[in-house]
Parts: C-alpha cells; sequence; structure tokens
C-alpha cells in the first residue's frame, strides 16, 4: 500500500478553501462588531439595497440641514446680542442728555458729550463682529467689514454741526449724509453689500432671512443721535439757548427712536431663532423615524457579532493547527 507523505490534493484543497472562508469571515464580521452594521447588505435587506441607501441619504440630508440650523442659530445669537449690547451701551442717553440739559450743569453736558462719543465708537465696533470668515453686519458681502473709520463719520458730523448755521439747516444737512444712498455714510462708511446674506431654507421650501445690516434704519439713527451729541462742543450756538435745547432734543429724538428700532431688530432675530428651533424639532423627530427604520433593515448587534468574532477565531486556529498536523504526515513520523 502506497503511504503518501503529504495530505491528498482534495483535503489539502478543502482545508485550505475552509481557512480562507473563515478569513473571510473574521474580516466581514470585525468590521461589523465596530460599525454596528450588516456588510452584505443585500442579505440584511433581502434585496431591498435601494430602499437602504434612500432611508440612509435621507438621515444624512438630515444631518447636514441640523448643523446649518446650528450654525445659523449661532449667527443669529451673536447678531441678537451685538444689538443688546449696543442698547445696554447706549444706557438711554438720549433721554439723560434732556434732564442734564435741563439742569444748566456745564460739567453734565462735557460728561454727557464725551459719554456719547464713547458709546458711539464702543457700538461702532462691536459691529464689525464676525464669525469664522462671515462679516455678520454686511449684507450679503461677508467678505468686508461692515463698517469704514468712526473718526471719519464723526468728523463729517462735526463739520456738518460747527457749519450750522440752524438746527433745521444741520438736520437736513444730516438726512442727506446718513439717509441718502449718494450721502457719505452710504459712500464712505457702510462697506457692506446692499443686498441680504443667504438665508436658510426650512421644510416646505420656505426660507427665513435674518439679516440684518450695519446701515439699517435704526442703526443709522443711533449713529446719528450719538454723533450729534458727540459734536454738541462745535454747535454754534451758545449754550442754554434755545437753538442749542433743538440741538439736543433732535439729537435725543433719533437716538431714543434708533433704540425703539433696534429692539424690533432684536425681536426680529428672536423670531427667526424661534422658527429654526421648530424646524429643528421636526427635522430631529424625522431623523429618529428614519434611523430606526435604516437600523431594523441593516443594524448588526455589536454584542453578537463580537461572539461571533471569538467563535471564528478559533474555528481558524483549529484549522490551522489541523492543516499543520496534516503536513507533517509521513512514513517516518507514522512510525515514530
Amino acid at each position: 500500500m502506497a503511504i503518501s507523505s503529504v495530505p491528498d490534493l482534495l483535503s489539502a484543497r478543502r482545508f485550505n478553501r475552509t481557512t480562507l472562508e473563515l478569513r473571510q469571515r473574521i474580516e466581514v464580521v470585525s468590521q461589523e462588531a465596530v460599525t454596528g452594521r450588516r456588510q452584505d447588505l443585500t442579505e440584511a435587506t433581502r434585496g431591498s439595497v435601494g430602499e437602504a441607501h434612500l432611508l440612509n441619504k435621507a438621515v444624512q440630508d438630515i444631518d447636514s440641514r441640523l448643523n446649518l440650523f446650528k450654525v445659523s442659530d449661532t449667527r443669529i445669537s451673536v447678531m441678537n446680542q451685538t444689538l443688546s449690547g449696543a442698547r445696554q451701551t447706549m444706557d438711554s442717553i438720549g433721554v439723560r442728555v434732556l434732564t442734564v440739559l435741563g439742569s444748566n450743569s456745564d460739567a453734565g453736558i462735557d460728561t454727557i458729550i464725551q459719554e456719547a462719543e464713547t458709546s458711539l465708537r464702543t457700538i461702532f465696533s462691536s459691529l464689525q463682529i464676525n464669525q469664522g470668515n462671515r462679516n455678520l453686519f454686511s449684507g450679503d458681502a461677508t467678505n468686508v467689514s461692515p463698517l469704514g473709520d468712526v473718526d471719519q463719520m464723526l468728523s463729517d458730523v462735526r463739520a456738518i454741526v460747527s457749519a450750522g448755521p440752524d438746527t433745521a439747516t444741520i438736520d437736513a444737512a444730516l438726512e442727506t449724509y446718513f439717509n441718502d444712498p449718494a450721502g457719505g455714510f452710504q459712500t464712505t462708511i457702510y462697506q457692506g453689500g446692499t443686498g441680504s446674506a443667504n438665508s436658510i431654507l426650512l421644510e416646505g421650501d420656505t426660507r427665513l432671512d435674518f439679516n440684518v445690516r450695519a446701515d439699517d434704519a435704526a442703526i443709522k439713527q443711533v449713529f446719528r443721535g450719538l454723533a450729534m451729541i458727540a459734536s454738541a462742543d462745535v454747535t454754534p450756538f451758545e449754550r442754554y439757548s434755545d437753538e442749542y435745547e433743538a440741538f439736543f432734543n433732535s439729537g435725543s429724538f433719533n437716538l431714543t427712536n434708533g433704540e425703539s428700532g433696534l429692539i424690533e431688530l432684536e425681536s426680529g432675530l428672536g423670531i427667526a431663532q424661534q422658527t429654526i428651533a421648530n424646524s429643528q424639532d421636526t427635522l430631529a423627530s424625522a431623523r429618529i423615524t428614519l434611523s430606526a427604520t435604516y437600523n431594523d433593515m441593516t443594524a448588526r448587534d455589536q454584542f453578537e457579532a463580537s461572539a461571533e468574532l471569538k467563535a471564528i477565531e478559533v474555528q481558524l486556529e483549529a484549522s490551522y493547527l489541523l492543516t499543520a498536523r496534516l503536513t507533517e504526515l509521513s512514513l517516518t513520523n507514522f512510525l515514530r
């Protein structure tokens, strides 16, 4: 009887094939244990692979929109805080200036003039805020700062105020400067775009616009009122005269109206935040439903996968051991 020193060809192939299948299976199960997903979607979904992919894409689309909502909500929050901070910085100067004027106190007037200039510079600077690479108060020109040089604006207003000769003329000149498209503010101070920043798409293809530019009417009124009060030391009027009082009244009027306008802007931004929050809740609920459906089709219990992985490793070790023993069969080894 012929005795072979190696396993027969058929036996060797069978063991090699078994080992290869175990190695391939261990790769699949390893991935499933880590990801919690079936590797073979065709088998897991019973052929409904397209449906599974559509569900997964829907979940990914929702995640993208939720991230966009989060970014937009942050921007709105920063803008709202900036406007709120501007109101706090003013600290009701528009009302207090009239009280100071009525007290006939030179020191009080000098103090309120300096306070107005300080507030103007602070607010002007705060509106230059950006998030990442986006300037929030620049409209659609998010790559540039919204405002130019505050000293230039103060210099322009001081020149108008000092030229007089009366409050009516000053008001008319300031109206042109701040509100005419060809006026100094729009041509030299405001540097942002004339359009709105990108809106955000909500449910039902509704777009939400939460844009506030640094050339908004309320902001310009605040600038105008503060700049007037800050320029009161260069008026051609005698202190405590009727014209001097009229000038302060005009500055107070613009400032208090501007402050009211800021409150309206804050309210609009607050409504936008609530609208986004509602959309976030709706999308989050939809995501839960879609994710549950997708998981039912494709999920793999990671504990179960780990247990199978252990079992396959044991089988693979046994296969390697048996193969090694078979290769050692020979007449010499047999006779030992």
